[in-house]
């Protein structure tokens, strides 16, 4: 097994020392550096924590005074998702022990750190971490949307590329995430169950129990709906995770839409998603909110996979390419031209405008999903990322 990378955590000098002698006498790891807990997500150590790449980290819970511990779980597992985290407190403590178990941490040991625990959870810790591998190479694409300001489409985009991508995958899910769904009137189904179903079970969510709130749309697309009402999810960034995870490993493409939503949950998809598309109008207040936007959101996680989408584009004079990427500070990915009486039309009747291949705003959104599935655009913009109108 090579080596790992590991880090601790934790204010007792004295048991970042032992830590090390003892991690080292395993041969199965290193401590690459140790740094202290984490006051909140702005935090520098957690940025530090994201660049020093560690596989697993080593969290010192107190006997006396967890809270900061706990925290500083709650944190990592919410912005350093990819890190296996141990525990190292007390079982003298069990209700410290459920909770940060639930918090996120992978492996609970003693701090008597006894040789034979230290190497197992660390084996365990690397066994997990190779089979999360392998089953990433099979996991689905999450692509998710978001509007810059209301009324700016994301939920019309977002339902229109899940729909085509269903047509050329194997499977595809769309997963409305907005504050007060409404990609099911745009499918023209009228969902059983919603996302709040799944909130409300999250603790027991399994692909059986997935099945059963699942609504079934147009040419075999599946939808999450959103919540019928404005309600709070009260939910952790673990939880969202969690539920992605699933989705990934059950279905080729997740495209989500999270609409108006701005919120930790919002922040959260953007560790499991591919990309995140902020979809905007070419006007100032819009591309203004777009660069806000983007900042909120890649404070949500280590790397930038912020684009954005140019919703009822129409060329402005004076207002180049360039001097949007500048404003908004954000790659612009696909331009969508201004139909909005036929797009209004679709939604009307249920039938997203990609069923019916005869328009230019068809052509467009047809476009948008064949390059997020990796294939050709239409063939008459062959070479083009950007569908472009004068």
């Amino acid at each position: 097994m090579a080596e790992l990378r590991t880090i601790s955590i934790g204010a007792d000098a004295e048991f970042r020392r032992l830590l090390q002698e003892r991690v080292d006498e395993t041969g199965l790891a290193k401590i690459a550096d140790a740094f202290p807990y984490p006051l909140s997500a702005d935090d520098l150590t957690v940025r530090r924590i994201q660049e020093s790449l560690a596989e697993i980290a080593f969290v010192d819970i107190p006997v006396e005074n967890a809270t900061p511990a706990l925290r500083t779980v709650e944190l990592l597992r919410a912005h350093v998702p990819k890190i296996s985290l141990i525990a190292v407190g007390s079982f003298q403590k069990p209700e410290i022990i459920v909770q940060v178990m639930r918090l996120g941490a992978c492996e609970f040991i003693d701090r008597s750190l006894s040789p034979a625990s230290l190497r197992e959870a660390l084996e365990r810790a690397a066994a997990a971490r190779q089979q999360l591998t392998l089953s990433n190479r099979n996991r689905g694409t999450v692509f998710a949307f978001v509007n810059a300001k209301g009324g700016s489409g994301a939920t019309t985009v977002a339902v229109n590329a899940a729909m085509r991508l269903q047509e050329s995958s194997r499977s595809t899910v769309l997963v409305d995430l907005a504050t007060l769904g409404n990609a099911a009137i745009q499918l023209g189904v009228t969902p059983s169950f919603s996302l709040m179903d799944v909130i409300k079970n999250l603790h027991r969510l399994d692909s059986t129990l997935l099945d059963g709130v699942i609504t079934k749309c147009h040419q075999s697309l599946h939808l999450l709906a959103g919540l019928p009402e404005p309600a709070v999810l009260d939910v952790t960034a673990s939880a969202v995770h969690s539920l992605f995870d699933l989705l990934a490993m059950r279905y080729e493409y997740v495209v989500v839409d999270a609409s108006n939503r701005m919120d930790s949950i919002t922040q959260a998809l953007g560790h499991v998603s591919k990309s995140m598309f902020v979809v905007c109008h070419p006007d100032v207040p819009s591309l203004w909110s777009a660069n806000k936007l983007r900042v909120f959101l890649r404070n949500g996680h280590g790397h930038d996979n912020v684009q954005l989408i140019l919703n009822r584009f129409l060329k402005i004079p004076g207002l180049s390419d360039r001097d949007i990427e500048d404003i908004t500070q954000t790659k612009i990915f696909w331009k969508i031209p201004n139909h909005y009486g036929h797009a209004s039309k679709a939604i009307e009747k249920g039938e997203p405008v990609v069923l019916h291949n005869h328009s230019e705003l068809s052509r467009a959104l047809h476009g948008l999903a064949a390059t997020l599935a990796g294939e050709d655009p239409e063939p008459a913009r062959k070479g083009r990322l950007l569908f472009a109108w004068s």
